[in-house]
């Protein structure tokens, strides 16, 4: 050996060197599956972050492509008081709103239940006030009719069951208002619907007549049912309610995997109508649900912005914010689940009905996803950022912590990224 340190016949390489098998990976190829691991955490949590749309993509791709599997699982059919439900369709939606109540917390809604103002004006928006919008859809001379009774469909819903208390909690907003809103607009929006959706329906010149009390008791079995079921298993069974907190983003993941599921299995059976309509038509609906959003934020926005004329109704930025994103979005699964129970003789193939709620859908994340990261930032706030009522009363309602609250709620929210139901 050599003052060099030559290393002799029988010595091993130095570690980090390329026939080295240990050590740092070297230039020569060694960086490659440190680079590929770093490329698939990103992938990982990107898709993630993104779980629903991509889960919607593949529900329409795959619908498109091979519909005939989707024909065959929805096909099974059972008959229950005269009333006919498809068998996986109904199961789907039965785990959805199951889980829904199993992750639903006590403490998030005792939190927000002192925002009266923010939530009274919530709940009469979200039932009341933007379902009007349904009849402008009807008014819309879509090519085919469907269209025009999707868009007016997905206007009578309720606000996003996730998505909405998510965006509030990651933007600095009340994320526990935003939840009261989801739990109380969701529960008596199981009431609201049917009749808004037959007095829209019956308005349109074909005259669409639905069951509203038929439509109501199915909702309460689908829906109700199953999501008080789960809220008593979570309070009585505290091992539940333990495992709901550790795993509530994959309870999260697993209702939207069911919800995408069953627009599959929706696609799957109009496929053959979809595949022939055009580009201009798709590209009409798509236009037509961004500019209900639109209209949406632009009513909502503009109605609180007057509210703080009042001085007993001001609503402090967080409070704003909340109310704001809840009242401007609405929920897909509820209309997939209300879409499944109209006859198809009366509004037409529900593939074709279902499209404009999916697309309406994706266009409102998309655009408040958008708006919320604006307002994270500190942007866009309009002067909302200073609190209308004295400092010292502002931290007394929301907790001598100093806000200590308010950032538990939006780190829990956006402990559900990625779950945009």
């Amino acid at each position: 050996r050599g003052a060099a340190g030559a290393a002799g016949p029988g010595d091993a390489p130095p570690a980090g060197t390329a026939g080295s098998g240990g050590g740092a990976p070297g230039p020569a190829g060694g960086g490659r599956p440190g680079a590929w691991r770093v490329w698939g955490g990103r992938a990982a949590a990107f898709a993630q972050a993104n779980f629903l749309p991509l889960c919607l993509a593949l529900a329409v791709i795959l619908g498109l492509a091979w519909p005939w599997l989707g024909q065959q699982v929805s096909a099974p059919e059972v008959s229950i008081d005269g009333n006919n439900y498809r068998v996986v369709p109904s199961i789907l939606v039965l785990v959805i709103f199951l889980s829904s109540g199993l992750t639903l917390s006590t403490a998030d809604i005792k939190k927000a239940a002192g925002e009266y103002i923010g939530a009274a004006y919530g709940i009469v928006s979200i039932l009341f006030v933007t379902p009007l919008m349904g009849f402008a859809a009807l008014a819309i001379p879509f090519v085919p009719q469907e269209y025009s009774y999707g868009l007016a469909l997905f206007t009578v819903m309720p606000t996003t069951l996730t998505s909405a208390v998510t965006l509030v909690g990651s933007s600095g907003g009340n994320a526990a208002l935003a939840l009261l809103l989801t739990v109380s607009t969701n529960l008596l929006g199981i009431v609201t619907v049917p009749f808004m959706l037959q007095a829209i329906l019956s308005s349109s010149a074909a005259k669409v007549a639905i069951d509203a009390a038929n439509l109501l008791i199915k909702l309460c079995i689908t829906i109700l049912a199953p999501l008080v079921l789960g809220k008593l298993v979570r309070d009585l069974v505290r091992p539940v309610e333990a495992a709901m907190k550790v795993h509530k983003k994959k309870m999260s993941m697993l209702n939207n995997g069911c919800l995408a599921t069953v627009v599959w299995l929706t696609i799957s059976r109009s496929a053959s109508a979809i595949v022939s309509q055009s580009a201009g038509s798709i590209f009409s609906i798509l236009a037509a649900g961004v500019a209900l959003h639109v209209a949406y934020l632009a009513f909502n926005g503009t109605a609180l912005w007057l509210l703080r004329k009042v001085p007993c109704a001001r609503l402090n930025w967080p409070e704003h914010m909340a109310v704001w994103v809840c009242t401007s979005e609405k929920t897909l699964p509820i209309a997939i689940t209300v879409l499944s129970f109209l006859p198809e003789e009366q509004v037409g193939r529900h593939g074709l009905v279902a499209i404009p709620c999916i697309v309406s859908h994706l266009a409102q994340i998309f655009m408040d996803s958008f708006i919320c990261g604006q307002w994270a930032q500190g942007r866009w706030r309009l002067g909302l950022e200073k609190p209308f009522k004295s400092p010292s009363e502002y931290a007394h309602r929301q907790g001598s912590a100093g806000g200590t609250e308010l950032a538990g709620a939006a780190e829990q929210a956006a402990g559900a990224s990625g779950t945009s139901v």
